[in-house]
């Protein structure tokens, strides 16, 4: 019962946490939580990424621009471990054995996570309307880049995948 409860993607709470800790200026904090978001499922790599370029935009926004540098210099050594494991691990064996594993993962083992034409329904668009909503609701606080760069970064890599239709794109989640 509890090996259910403790799968490696409920970590996606440390992105959370993150965002509170920075809120409350625990800026490296927040970097470490990123981390270990990653460090314990890699699929994370991108959206903490995306976080981690929210908070040094915020960083520099408030013209504190070492920090911006030192938050994202620290949040790149602590994933850098498990993002060299992954390459080595999944990395591509040959261009066409690398192209054919992203074809069958993206269009036959899990197309329903990574093709847009299949996930984005009406209840897609219905949380996309509530998160934009939730964005809003931040205006004119520190929260408010935070969450505008990933959003903003999340959907422009999410329409560049859906024109391109890369599976590479598609299988590094950027709307997740």
């Amino acid at each position: 019962a509890l090996g259910g409860m403790l799968q490696p993607s409920v970590f996606g709470v440390l992105l959370i946490a993150a965002l509170a800790l920075f809120v409350h200026d625990r800026t490296l904090w927040a970097a470490v939580c990123c981390g270990a978001a990653c460090t314990i499922h890699p699929t994370y790599l991108l959206p903490a990424a995306l976080v981690i370029l929210g908070f040094m935009t915020t960083l520099v926004l408030e013209k504190r621009p070492g920090l911006a540098f030192l938050v994202g210099g620290a949040a790149l050594m602590l994933v850098l471990p498990i993002t060299l494991h992954a390459l080595r691990t999944f990395g591509a064996t040959t261009p066409a054995q690398f192209a054919q594993a992203q074809d069958i993962l993206a269009n036959m083992r899990i197309p329903h996570h990574c093709r847009v034409d299949l996930w984005l329904d009406p209840v897609a668009g219905l949380q996309i309307a509530w998160l934009t909503a939730g964005i809003a609701l931040t205006w004119r606080t520190r929260l408010f880049p935070v969450l505008v760069v990933p959003f903003a970064l999340g959907a422009l890599l999410t329409i560049v995948q859906a024109i391109s239709g890369s599976n590479y794109l598609a299988l590094v989640f950027p709307w997740r």
